[in-house]
């Protein structure tokens, strides 16, 4: 049975309001379960593919052409999470507001037919 766009979108800024709470100053380099990873690189996962998605909706034949190129060269998420492990704590958490918030503005926005 589909969901309406609406609720995902509902559930998505829920957990991202559970998640933001989470996000103090002293939490950046906690060590999470995936190895050799930290809170700041998993907030930057999240960030990068959120900008990611809103690229694939906004600008769909130049996400495939990206999308392709990643498929050529290999997409490394390590190397993605350490070019920004220098980023400060609240700059981090900024692009992560600002990415999160572009997605649900450009899903709320899109033909949920559109694929």
């Amino acid at each position: 049975m589909a969901v309406a766009m609406e609720e995902l979108i509902r559930d998505l800024s829920a957990e991202t309001a559970d998640l933001d709470r989470l996000l103090g100053p002293d939490v950046w380099d906690v060590p999470t379960p995936a190895e050799r990873w930290a809170v700041r690189d998993q907030i930057a996962h999240l960030a990068w593919f959120d900008d990611a998605a809103v690229r694939a909706v906004t600008t769909p034949e130049a996400f495939r052409a990206e999308a392709r190129a990643a498929l050529d060269t290999g997409l490394d998420a390590d190397a993605l999470a350490a070019e920004r492990r220098s980023m400060p704590g609240e700059d981090l958490l900024a692009w992560f507001r600002a990415a999160r918030a572009g997605l649900t503005e450009t899903l709320a926005a899109a033909d949920p037919k559109t694929r």
